[in-house]
């Protein structure tokens, strides 16, 4: 019998898979749902609840999400949120589950079980239908909540970090994380899936998430200075980020790293953002600041330090882009601040930017 976790116990996987002793692994196959066996209701019930909430990928007397090809193969399973697949879905729709400990995967294995779960880029599509069904009836809502959150779960898929996987929003996210996925191929998959629910807003979100994001911060930091204004961001030039620079040997010789990766990095304004976390206000991890400000500025650039506190509420994150802006007037002259300017007066404008900042900050 298989099974295939999906929707919100999919996410929950990924990110207990990107925990320290993580209980399970998870490792891309090219099955497709024709390849599956589905089981019987009481099978189910009795071998594989019990093992799914060993694991943590179900809380104890929740209801499970599982995927299934069509409505013909569904069963009726008691504690089961069914989800079906009635369009064809490309072969890397699915990833396989592979318990951490022997004594578990022995038990999975004598019950005739093999474990699935919706791949990252199957992850976001749903992330970006469930956002899109459940964002309410507001024409501005319809078109930035769910493009924020579907940002957000992308960015930490194709990121370094994972929220908790059983207090997303408020327990501590596991950071310096292996990206599960890269954004070209999220955009891959994208691309060959139609006639699906979401498929639009996850595309628009894939043109925007960038490879290896440190945080949630950093996410929403990049969505609000590159976003359009109608969709709640500034337009500037996109940074690239969290990519190490590449430095001559003279250059490094300045330095007291070896090689260094900014958050944000602008070449062309030779500006960096840097995001401090919590773990910035160690005595260690003040030192390490101070480093790292002095490498950048060894090179000629501009470092701008951001926190939790520049993207909490619009009127921080909108004195914090002021402050980015001088920097980059210094090379596009007045007519960039007379335009960011304009943005900052639109009222419009401004209930984008919150519905933004607060979509990516919530999303789980």
């Amino acid at each position: 019998m298989d099974v295939i976790i999906a929707e919100s116990d999919a996410i929950r996987t990924y990110r207990l898979a990107r925990k320290e002793a993580a209980p399970v692994r998870v490792e891309p196959t090219r099955e497709v749902p024709a390849d599956f066996i589905y089981g019987s209701s009481r099978s189910f019930g009795s071998k594989v609840i019990p093992i799914l909430t060993k694991l943590g990928i179900v809380a104890h007397n929740n209801r499970v999400h599982l995927r299934f090809p069509s409505l013909v193969s569904r069963r009726r399973l008691d504690g089961v949120a069914v989800h079906i697949s009635s369009t064809p879905l490309p072969p890397e729709s699915f990833w396989r589950i592979v318990p951490a400990q022997k004594q578990v995967a022995q038990e999975l294995a004598v019950a005739g079980v093999r474990l699935f779960v919706d791949s990252p880029q199957l992850c976001v599509l749903s992330a970006a239908a469930h956002a899109q069904r459940v964002c309410g009836d507001m024409p501005l809502t319809q078109r930035i909540v769910p493009l924020g959150r579907t940002i957000a779960c992308a960015s930490e898929l194709c990121g370094l970090y994972a929220l908790d996987p059983f207090n997303p929003r408020g327990g501590r996210p596991s950071y310096g994380c292996e990206p599960l996925i890269s954004n070209a191929e999220l955009n891959r998959f994208l691309s060959d899936v139609t006639n699906v629910d979401g498929v639009r807003i996850a595309r628009t979100a894939g043109s925007f998430v960038a490879d290896g994001q440190g945080s949630p911060a950093e996410v929403a930091l990049h969505a609000g200075l590159t976003l359009s204004p109608r969709l709640g961001g500034f337009h500037l030039e996109r940074p690239t980020a969290n990519r190490s620079m590449n430095l001559s040997a003279q250059q490094q010789s300045c330095m007291k790293h070896d090689n260094i990766t900014p958050d944000l990095y602008w070449e062309r304004y030779g500006l960096v953002i840097e995001y401090d976390g919590s773990d910035h206000f160690t005595v260690e991890g003040a030192r390490e600041d101070k480093r790292r400000i002095y490498d950048y500025q060894a090179l000629g650039l501009t470092v701008l330090p951001a926190t939790w506190e520049d993207v909490r509420s619009v009127d921080a994150f909108d004195s914090f882009v002021r402050v980015v802006t001088r920097v980059m007037e210094r090379k596009d002259g007045p007519s960039l601040r007379r335009r960011i300017n304009k943005i900052l007066a639109s009222k419009d404008a401004r209930s984008c930017r919150s519905l933004l900042l607060s979509a990516i900050q919530t999303a789980a």
